[in-house]
C-alpha cells in the first residue's frame, strides 16, 4: 500500500531521510574527505572511471595503451588521455560498448565533478537533519585526524606538563588544517562549494587537536587512578578476604569520611519490566527488536539474529533487495502499515511488485518483511492463525508470522539462513542499495573462496604422507558416502594434471593446506592424487611431469609429492571453518530449478523412459536402470548431490526426478515455473494433479516420439489450456466480484480475435476439472489423467488395424457423461503456438505463385459452384493433388471469363494451380532441410 503524497504547503519538502549517529558520522567522514579531497580522493575515482572504460577495449587496443609503459603513479593523466582516444575510435565502430561512458576530456572531467558533487549533496541532506551536530563532529574529526597531512605531523609534538601538551597538539592541528587549505580551495572551485573560511577551519583543528589530547591524557590519568586504587585495595584486603567484599568496604569508608552516602544508598529501584506486547516492551528489546514471548521455539532468540542476518537484516518493511528504502522503487511502501489482507494483495503475482521482482530474477517472488514472507505463505499462514486479515503487519505480528513458519518448514524456509547467531544488530536505515563494484581483485599467490575469503598461499611440493585430511568443522563433505568414493576413483582413472596446478579459486587447483598439514580445501582432490598413485601409475607420471612443467622443483626422496597451497594468511578457528565451507562455492551461477528441470528432462529419451515403470515408486528396484540412465547425463558433482550414504537415492534426487518427469510430461515454460519454483496460486490443486499423473504422461510422449503411438493420442496441450482458464477464472472473479462458475463461463463463451473459440475438448475438460461450484480434487484429476494416458498408450499403437480407438473414444469411455457430446472434431487448443504472419519468400514470387493470382484461379472456379477448391499452401500436398484432379474431372475444357475480360479454360486454371502446388511443395522440403 503506498503512502499518500505529502499536503501541499508551499514549503520545500524536507528529504526522506531517517539517518541514525551512525549514519550521521558516516556523512560527516563522506563530506570531509570530498571537501579536502582526502588521500586524492578524486584522482582514485578518476583512475576507477578510466579503468571502467579500459576494460570494454579491444585486446589490441590496450595493448597499444601497454606498450606505452606507463608510469601510472606520475603519468596517469596521459595515460587517460589514451585510453579516452582509443575509447572515442572505438565507438566509432560498436557505439554500445561505450554506451553510458565519457569519450572525450571535458565530458570525462564532467562525469568525476559531477558524481563527486552528487556524493557532496547527498552526504549534506543527511547532515542537514537536526540533532546530529556531535556525530557530525565525530565524523568529520575522524576523517581530518586520518588525513594523509595529519599523519605526516603525528610524529611532530610537544612533551612536558599537561596544558603544554594540549596547547602543542592544538597548534600542531591548526597548522594542519592550514595546510591542506589549498585542497579545499580546489575542491570548491571544481565543485562549486562555498569557499571554506580559513579562521574557523584553522580553529576547529586547534580545537580537534587540543581536545583529542586532553582526552588521551585524561584517560591515562584514569587508568592510572584505577591502578592505584586496586593496589591499595589489595594491600588492605584482609587475606582471604573476597575482592568486591573488599572493594565495598572501601567505598563505605571513604564514604563516611566524606560524609556522603555511598553508590548502592543512592541507585535507584530498577525500572518496572513493560508489559509483554507494549510499546515500551517493543522499545525495551536490544536493537528494537521485539522480546522473545515465552511460548517461542527453543533458541528462538538465535534463531532469529541468523534469520536477519542472512535475509532481511532485521528491517520489519523489508522488501526485495531492500526497494522500500529511500532510491528505491517502492520506498514509499511501509508493510508495518498495511493489514494482512492489503500485504497479500499487494503480493499478487500479477500485481506490481511481484512483476517487478521477476524483471529482476526471471521469476515471480513476493518476499515481504523481516521474515520475506511471501503472498502464498502468508495466505497460509492466515488460515492457520486464525487472522481475520484486518490485522495490522506490527513487528509483534511479523514475530509471530516467523516463528510460524519455523515450525511448519523449518529453517529451510529462508534461502540465506546460514546457522543462529548469538548477536545482531538489525540495520534498517540508509537508501536502497546501489551494488558498487567494490571488491578487489584476487593477485598471484592468492586465492579465493566465495565472496568472503582472499587469503595468501605459497605453493611447495611435500610428500602425499605428510598431509592430514579435514575432520570435524574443517570437513563439510561426508567423504564416507558411496557417492564421493565414486568420484575420488572416476577422477583417479582420469586425472588431468593441468586442473590440480595454482588456480585462483578454492574450488580447484592445487589442494590448499593450512600450517599445521590440515587439508582445508581439495580433500578429495588429494584422495585422487594418492588414488592415481596407487593403482594408475600413468597418471601419477604424468602428474609429476606437470608439477615441473609448471616451473616447482620436486625434492629428492620424495616418493608420492603433491604439488600444495600453504595458506599463510592467518585465520581464526571460526574463520577457519568458514573458509572451508565457502570453498566449496564454484563460483558459476546456479541453474533455477525450472532450468534444471528442462536440462534434466532432456536426459529422458525414449530409450531410457521405456525402462520406466511408472506403476513403481522412483526408488524400486524396478526402476533403478530407469534412475542410473535419467542421471547418466547430468554432471558428476550434480549426480553426488542426490544420493545418500549408502548409494540410494536420497530427497534431493527424487524432487529433481520428480520435477525432471513433469517438464518431460508437460513440457510448457509457465505451468513448469509455478511448480518448480513460485507459488501455485489459484492453480496449486491442479498442479499437484499433474504432479501424480506426469510419469504415466512422460511414458506416453515418449512412445509418441519414439513412433510406437499415434501423436493424436496427446491431448496435454488441450489439458494445459483448461487448467490455464480455470486459473483465468478464479483471476476474473476475483477481480469482478463474480461466481468462478459465471467468469468460467464467460471464458469458455468468448471468442478470442486470432484463436478463436474454445477448443470442444477444452470445454469439455475445463468442465471436468471444474465441477459443483469448486475444483475437482486431486485425486480425482490425476487419476483420470493417469488413466487416460495408459488406456491410450494401451489402444493407441502405431500397429493398430483399421477403426482403432482415438482419444475421443477412450475419453468417451472413461467419462461418458462428462465427454459424451465431444464432437469428431476436437477444436485446437488456444494456446498452442504464436500466429506466424504470411510473408513472401526472400526472392520474391514468379507470376502464377503470387498470393494475388492463386486468389484469382481459386476465386475463378469457386464461382462454378461444383468444386471445393483452396490455396495450395494451407493442405497437405496429396490433398492438394486429389482435390485438383477432382475439380479437373468435374470441369472438364469449361471456358471461364476472367476479371480482366479475357477467357481462360478450366483446365489451364488447374494446371496452374497443380504447378503452384508443386513449387510449394519443393520450397517446404529446402525449408526443413529435405528433397523435393
Amino acid at each position: 500500500m503506498d503512502e499518500l503524497p505529502l499536503p501541499e504547503t508551499g514549503l520545500p519538502v524536507p528529504p526522506d531521510l531517517d539517518a541514525d549517529s551512525w549514519d550521521v558520522m558516516g556523512a560527516g567522514w563522506k563530506a570531509e574527505t570530498i571537501r579536502t579531497d582526502a588521500w586524492s580522493y578524486s584522482q582514485k575515482k578518476r583512475q576507477a572511471l578510466a579503468s571502467e572504460i579500459y576494460d570494454r577495449l579491444t585486446p589490441d587496443a590496450k595493448q597499444r595503451i601497454a606498450d606505452q609503459r606507463w608510469d601510472y603513479e606520475n603519468n596517469w593523466t596521459d595515460f587517460e588521455d589514451m585510453v579516452l582516444g582509443e575509447a572515442a575510435t572505438a565507438a566509432q565502430t560498436a557505439p554500445e560498448s561505450f554506451a553510458g561512458l565519457p569519450l572525450s576530456r571535458d565530458l570525462f572531467d564532467q562525469r568525476i565533478d559531477a558524481e563527486r558533487r552528487a556524493e557532496m549533496d547527498e552526504a549534506q541532506a543527511i547532515l542537514d537533519q537536526p540533532g546530529g551536530l556531535i556525530a557530525e563532529f565525530v565524523g568529520a574529526g575522524a576523517r581530518a585526524m586520518t588525513d594523509q597531512t595529519s599523519l605526516m605531523m603525528a610524529p611532530f609534538g610537544v612533551t612536558g606538563s599537561a596544558w603544554k601538551t594540549i596547547l602543542g597538539e592544538a597548534v600542531m592541528g591548526g597548522l594542519g588544517e592550514a595546510a591542506v587549505l589549498p585542497r579545499e580551495y580546489q575542491v570548491a572551485k571544481e565543485l562549486g562549494l562555498p569557499e571554506p573560511d580559513p579562521l574557523m577551519r584553522i580553529g576547529a583543528g586547534a580545537v580537534l587537536g587540543g581536545g583529542l589530547a586532553a582526552g588521551v591524557i585524561g584517560i591515562g590519568r584514569g587508568i592510572n587512578h584505577l591502578r592505584s586504587r586496586r593496589a591499595g585495595i589489595d594491600t588492605a584486603r584482609a587475606l582471604g578476604a573476597d575482592d568486591l567484599d573488599a572493594t565495598v568496604a572501601m567505598e563505605e569508608a571513604e564514604a563516611a569520611l566524606r560524609g556522603d552516602r555511598t553508590v548502592q544508598e543512592v541507585v535507584k529501584p530498577a525500572a518496572r519490566t513493560p508489559e509483554p506486547g507494549t510499546l515500551g516492551d517493543v522499545l525495551a528489546a536490544p536493537g528494537g527488536l521485539p522480546p522473545i514471548a515465552p511460548d517461542a521455539p527453543e533458541g528462538w532468540g538465535q534463531i532469529r539474529n541468523g534469520i536477519f542476518a542472512g535475509e532481511s537484516s532485521g528491517d520489519y518493511d523489508a522488501l526485495f533487495g531492500f526497494s522500500n528504502r529511500k532510491g528505491g522503487e517502492f520506498s514509499r511502501v511501509r508493510l508495518t502499515q498495511m493489514t494482512v489482507d492489503q500485504a497479500i494483495a499487494f503480493s499478487d503475482p500479477r500485481g506490481r511488485y511481484a512483476q517487478w521482482v521477476k524483471s529482476k530474477i526471471g521469476r515471480v517472488a513476493t518476499p515481504m518483511g523481516a521474515y520475506q514472507i511471501v503472498g502464498s505463505t502468508l495466505r497460509d499462514a492466515k488460515r492457520a492463525l486464525g487472522l481475520q486479515g484486518d490485522e495490522l503487519m506490527t513487528k509483534a505480528l511479523q514475530e509471530r508470522l516467523g516463528q510460524w513458519i519455523y515450525r511448519t518448514q523449518g529453517t529451510g524456509a529462508w534461502v540465506g539462513y546460514r546457522g543462529p547467531r548469538d548477536s545482531y544488530t538489525p540495520d534498517v536505515g540508509g537508501n536502497a542499495p546501489s551494488f558498487p563494484t567494490s571488491r578487489g581483485y584476487t593477485g598471484s599467490d592468492q586465492v579465493t573462496a566465495g565472496d568472503a575469503f582472499r587469503i595468501d598461499v605459497g605453493y611447495e611440493v611435500v610428500e602425499l604422507s605428510s598431509l592430514s585430511r579435514a575432520t570435524g568443522d574443517l570437513q563439510p563433505r561426508d567423504r564416507s558416502r558411496v557417492a564421493s568414493d565414486a568420484w575420488i576413483a572416476d577422477t583417479a582413472g582420469r586425472l588431468d594434471p593441468a586442473q590440480l596446478m595454482p588456480s585462483p579459486t578454492a574450488d580447484r587447483g592445487a589442494p590448499i593446506v593450512g600450517p599445521d598439514g590440515v587439508i582445508e580445501s581439495g580433500n578429495g582432490r588429494t584422495a585422487a592424487i594418492a588414488r592415481a598413485y596407487e593403482r594408475h601409475p600413468d597418471r601419477a607420471l604424468a602428474y609429476r611431469q606437470q608439477i615441473e612443467a609448471a616451473g616447482f622443483q620436486i625434492p629428492a626422496g620424495l616418493q608420492q609429492p603433491v604439488l600444495i597451497a600453504r595458506r599463510q594468511t592467518e585465520l581464526s578457528p571460526a574463520d577457519r571453518s568458514r573458509f572451508a565451507i565457502e570453498a566449496q562455492d564454484s563460483g558459476v551461477a546456479a541453474m533455477t530449478p525450472t532450468e534444471v528441470a528442462r536440462a534434466s528432462s532432456r536426459a529422458m529419451t525414449p530409450e531410457v523412459l521405456a525402462r520406466f515403470d511408472p506403476l513403481q515408486a522412483l526408488t524400486a528396484d524396478a526402476n533403478g536402470e530407469f534412475v542410473r540412465s535419467a542421471l547418466a547425463g547430468l554432471p558428476r558433482s550434480a549426480r553426488n548431490a542426490m544420493f545418500d550414504a549408502g548409494g540410494m537415492l536420497n530427497k534431493e534426487g527424487q524432487r529433481r526426478l520428480r520435477e525432471a518427469l513433469f517438464a518431460r510430461a508437460w513440457p510448457d515454460p509457465e505451468i513448469l515455473a509455478r511448480f518448480t519454483e513460485t507459488d501455485a496460486g489459484e492453480l496449486k490443486s491442479l498442479l499437484e494433479a499433474l504432479d501424480r499423473a506426469a510419469p504415466a504422461w512422460a511414458a506416453l510422449r515418449a512412445d509418441i516420439e519414439a513412433g510406437r503411438i499415434r501423436p493424436e493420442m496427446d491431448i496435454g496441450p488441450y489439458v494445459l489450456d483448461a487448467m490455464r482458464l480455470i486459473g483465468a477464472a478464479r483471476d476474473l472473479a476475483s477481480r469482478e466480484g463474480l461466481p468462478i462458475a459465471r467468469a468460467l463461463e464467460e471464458l469458455l463463451d468468448e471468442i478470442d480475435l486470432l484463436d478463436g473459440a474454445v477448443a470442444p475438448l477444452t470445454a469439455a475438460l475445463v468442465r471436468k476439472f471444474w465441477k459443483n461450484g469448486r475444483a475437482a480434487s486431486a485425486d480425482e484429476v490425476s487419476s483420470f489423467l493417469t488413466r487416460f494416458a495408459d488406456d491410450a498408450r494401451k489402444a493407441g499403437g502405431t500397429a493398430t488395424l483399421f477403426d482403432a480407438p482415438g482419444p475421443r473414444e477412450i475419453l468417451q469411455a472413461i467419462d461418458g457423461r462428462a465427454f459424451g457430446d465431444l464432437p469428431e472434431e476436437m477444436g485446437a487448443p488456444r494456446r498452442s503456438g504464436p500466429v506466424q504472419p504470411t510473408q513472401a519468400p526472400a526472392r520474391g514470387f514468379d507470376d502464377a505463385a503470387a498470393p494475388e493470382a492463386v486468389a484469382a484461379d481459386v476465386a475463378a472456379l469457386e464461382e462454378l459452384g461444383g468444386a471445393d477448391v483452396r490455396p495450395p499452401s494451407n493442405e497437405a500436398p496429396d490433398q492438394v493433388a486429389d482435390a485438383i484432379a477432382a475439380a479437373r474431372s468435374e470441369l472438364g475444357d469449361m471456358e471461364i471469363e476472367m476479371p480482366d475480360g479475357t477467357t481462360r479454360s478450366a483446365a489451364e486454371l488447374l494446371d496452374d494451380l497443380d504447378a503452384d502446388a508443386q513449387a510449394d511443395a519443393v520450397l517446404q522440403a529446402c525449408a526443413i532441410g529435405g528433397a523435393a
